[in-house]
């Protein structure tokens, strides 16, 4: 009877020893989003925003954005404050894949007009990017880069970075987002 229930006590503590990161808690925002401000910023202009993105890894080795999806967001009080938050700042920053996979939604009041009003497009196959038809203004950058060094691994390795932007008078703003 004793032997049936070792392989179990084994598993137990096998499983007790891993690492799981614990998840933060939610946050409340102060800035309520301004869905009327964000579609005004959102506007056809004249301006265009390229770049690329890339993160080094520890062996040297270089990963870009590519295949990954870019968000453009208006520079709203709400969104910056968003940014804040998840990067420290509200002009540029880096987040963990690890941290991103724990707590991919860290607010309690995030507005679905806000993720609606993104506009999304995919870096292409050498990690560069473009929006076009931009209204002057300042706008918010995010990208994301996550790989595996170890397939055998339930995380990833990368993370998000972000990155704010003004653009204005029919510029054609060219960027790199890097940690």
């Amino acid at each position: 009877m004793k032997a049936m229930w070792l392989p179990l006590i084994i598993i137990s503590a096998a499983l007790t020893g891993c690492a799981v990161p614990k998840q933060q808690p939610k946050i409340s925002l102060v800035s309520v989003f301004d869905k009327d401000q964000a579609e005004r910023m959102m506007a056809e202009g004249t301006n265009s925003i390229k770049g690329s993105s890339l993160m080094r890894q520890v062996n040297g080795g270089v990963v870009s954005c590519a295949g990954q999806v870019v968000r453009l967001l208006p520079a709203t009080p709400y969104a910056i404050e968003r940014m804040r938050f998840i990067y420290g700042s509200d002009t540029s920053g880096t987040v963990s894949a690890m941290s991103l996979q724990t707590n991919p939604e860290p607010f309690t009041n995030t507005d679905l007009d806000y993720q609606r009003i993104a506009k999304t497009t995919q870096c292409d196959t050498q990690g560069f990017f473009k929006f076009e038809k931009l209204s002057d203004g300042e706008f918010i950058v995010i990208t994301r880069i996550f790989w595996k060094s170890n397939p055998n691994s339930a995380f990833y390795e990368g993370g998000g970075m972000m990155r704010k932007i003004k653009v204005q008078s029919g510029e054609v703003k060219e960027i790199v987002i890097a940690p």
